[in-house]
């Protein structure tokens, strides 16, 4: 579980496929994303047109797909899972509170610093018991 990079929300009747497309032109030239390369991401965003927004923007997007119709542990997309599961045990991310979307992604940040400190306490409690 890592810290969360950058956070796009979107009303629910705008497509993944769509929304990919805004990020991606969205972290087009910000110094912190320039060393990502290869996206990670589900069939919701499976498609030519994210394909080229990804290529346009010097980037690679893997679709994690398994069998039809057959459950299969898919390494990549576990750790989203995990990432997302966390989310459910914050009050705030539980039910949609927020009035705005910037005011949801704002707490989506505050709960993935959260899991990192959480993290890093475990961490060095672990090097200090040793």
């Amino acid at each position: 579980m890592g810290l969360a990079g950058y956070v796009l929300i979107n009303e629910a009747n705008i497509h993944d496929s769509q929304g990919a497309k805004a990020m991606f032109m969205a972290v087009n030239g910000n110094e912190n994303f320039k060393r990502v390369e290869l996206v990670f991401a589900d069939a919701g965003y499976r498609g030519e047109a994210v394909e080229a927004a990804a290529a346009e923007n010097g980037r690679k997007i893997v679709i994690a797909t398994g069998e039809k119709g057959k459950f299969v542990v898919i390494r990549k997309r576990r750790g989203a899972e995990r990432t997302f599961g966390g989310f459910h045990t914050s009050r705030r991310l539980d039910r949609d509170y927020e009035r705005t979307l910037a005011g949801s992604e704002t707490m989506i940040y505050i709960r993935m610093i959260r899991l990192n400190v959480r993290k890093l306490c475990k961490e060095r409690e672990l090097k200090s018991a040793a």
